[in-house]
This record gives C-alpha cells, structure tokens and sequence, in this order.
C-alpha cells in the first residue's frame, strides 16, 4: 500500500477554532505506515553500512586504517556485547 493511500482515509479532529489537533488512523493504514518506515529505515541502515564499508576499504587501501589481531577483535566485541562468549 502507497502511503497516499494509506493517509487518505484518516480523520482529522478540530477544536472549536477549527484548528486540526488529533488524527484517528484506521488500524490498516497505521499498520501500512509502520510497515512503511520500518522498510525506510532498513534501507537507510543499509545505506550506512554500505558507506561505512566502503570508507574502510579505501582507507585500507590507502593503508591509513590500523590493522588489529582477531582475537583482539573478537574480545572486543565480547566486551561490547556483540558476540557471545
């Protein structure tokens, strides 16, 4: 679902000023909407990975990034919770 269509069957609440103050979202569109920048920030996530890789090899490349052990990799990755024991 696009999110025009998502968006097209909420309703707005007003105040007696007729200022817009709350939005009631049908449970499908919400859900399409979450769906919607769930998959947004996958894809912007892979964008930093992609960059953050590419920025290491051409520093490797350029032999200006620091080179450690593996085990030392793999302790420090323990410390931080990223990879069990």
């Amino acid at each position: 679902m696009r999110i025009s269509e998502s968006i097209a069957d909420v309703h707005y609440i007003t105040n007696p000023a007729g200022d817009r103050t709350d939005v009631i979202v049908p449970l499908s569109a919400w859900e399409a909407l979450l769906a919607v920048l769930e998959e947004m920030a996958n894809h912007l996530e892979d964008q930093e990975d992609v960059a953050l890789l590419r920025d290491w090899l051409h520093a490797r490349t350029d032999g200006t990034v620091a080179m450690i052990p593996l085990a030392d990799l793999e302790e420090e990755l323990r410390r931080d919770g990223l990879l069990s024991s």
